[in-house]
């Protein structure tokens, strides 16, 4: 009789995985070309099917790599980025509903290494050859203590300090990135700064949620200890340290409280220059300047009101990811040599070029295309050499399988210290038993 209901509930899974899929706002390309005349019996077609949230800088690749392989046919499925994961998770309780391939983000990586049944272990077709082309620290999150390879790593997220050259002007503050630099070198030195942009009526940052993800990413654990897993959000002095910092920016006024960088109105009030700070990876330093140049608000005198310099305390990290492989899939060898080709150092720096997604093979890092990156819409700061001084002096932070619950549970409760008047310790007591209660019931 159990057996029969787990079974009932595979099929259920199963189902509602592929109608949920097929629900989804996807995006899904294949059969690039016209190129039927060189698949031959002679040389069977191999179909791929590859998982990509927006934003991977990937598809270009993808199809071009399609085009020069006859023999191999591509599909590529684009999600939401939860949606990527969600996903996966759901096929591997079905056993029924995976990709060959599957882009996955760092915060869900150590969740998916519990399932290492369930992928193809890289080694077995070369992986080991590589380790020498990515940082040391990556190819760690990429691999389990029995060196079992479950990805090869794709980007890192490096992070760099915005300031408003306009506003820090109408405070008094020296507007060349370097005195910023020097002024700012520690979480303190910020505030200093937050007070003299208060008396002058400005905001120093856009929420509170931005500051405290810096700080508690130089901390080396954020959520749980490394090597047992055991939740530490309650007693690790690195969370204790950001969340003291994140809710006193709030309580000092030096907070916008404008929610998230994808919320609509962010953009709006950075164009509007409604902050004097916040911080971003390479990826989103770009996306910013896109958003300048496509907006109709905006014209060419905006242009060098914002600069970027260092973050305080050193290099900071947000983000990531890995193309793996699900044991699904029926063709290993041709999935690995395409996630191989895509995640070399050379295809690397075409995705850097184009996407500006930070690449995390370390033999770039001299590269003149990378170092000698400027943006003009941030007064030509040399963002390369920034960014690339960054990701070498970031400190690696592991994250445990559940990493996305608390994350989640923790923003949203910044958020609502940021934008309500209920007491932080009221809102922190209530993430705590949230914490808890869902990691029970994982």
């Amino acid at each position: 009789m159990f057996e029969l209901f787990r079974k009932s509930i595979l099929i259920v899974l199963s189902i509602f995985l592929l109608l949920y899929i097929s629900a989804c706002d996807l995006v899904k390309y294949n059969d690039f070309g016209n190129i039927a005349s060189n698949r031959t019996n002679e040389n069977p077609v191999v179909e791929l099917t590859i998982w990509l949230w927006p934003g991977s800088g990937l598809e270009d690749m993808i199809r071009e790599y399609d085009l020069q392989n006859p023999n191999v046919n591509i599909s590529m499925i684009i999600l939401p980025y939860t949606d990527v994961h969600n996903n996966l998770q759901h096929a591997f309780a079905a056993g029924y509903g995976a990709p060959d391939i599957s882009l996955v983000e760092v915060s869900y990586f150590e969740r998916f290494k519990e399932f290492d049944k369930a992928f193809y272990d890289l080694t077995l077709y070369g992986g080991q050859t590589l380790k020498d082309k990515y940082l040391d620290w990556k190819w760690q999150q990429a691999s389990n203590l029995e060196g079992f390879l479950f990805g090869l790593p794709t980007d890192i997220g490096p992070i760099a300090m915005l300031y408003n050259r306009t506003l820090f002007q109408e405070a008094g503050i020296p507007t060349d990135r370097k005195l910023v630099a020097d002024q700012i070198k520690t979480w303190d030195d910020l505030f200093e700064i937050g007070e003299k942009l208060k008396e002058h009526h400005i905001y120093m940052v856009d929420n509170i949620y931005i500051l405290y993800r810096m700080i508690l990413g130089q901390g080396s654990q954020q959520y749980f200890e490394e090597g047992t897993n055991k939740l530490i959000v309650e007693t690790n002095p690195s969370v204790k340290k950001a969340w003291e910092y994140a809710v006193t920016a709030k309580e000092m006024g030096y907070s916008r409280g404008i929610p998230q960088y994808w919320d609509p109105e962010w953009g709006e009030r950075l164009r509007a220059n409604e902050f004097a700070i916040t911080f971003a990876t390479s990826w989103m330093l770009s996306s910013i300047e896109k958003s300048f140049n496509s907006s109709s608000v905006i014209n060419v005198s905006n242009m060098g009101e914002w600069d970027v310099t260092y973050l305080p305390e050193g290099g900071g990290n947000w983000g990531g990811s890995f193309l793996t492989m699900p044991k699904e899939g029926k063709h290993p060898r041709e999935s690995y040599k395409l996630i191989e080709h895509l995640t070399s150092p050379d295809s690397q720096l075409r995705v850097f070029t184009k996407d500006k997604n930070f690449p995390s093979s370390p033999l770039l890092y001299d590269h003149p295309i990378i170092l000698e990156t400027k943006l003009h819409y941030f007064n030509n700061a040399p963002v390369g050499e920034i960014l690339v001084d960054s990701a070498k002096n970031l400190v690696p932070v592991y994250e445990g399988p559940n990493q996305h619950i608390v994350t989640r549970i923790i923003d949203n409760a910044l958020i609502q210290v940021d934008t309500t008047n209920t007491p932080p310790e009221e809102i922190w007591d209530e993430a705590m038993r949230l914490i808890k209660n869902q990691l029970n019931n994982e």
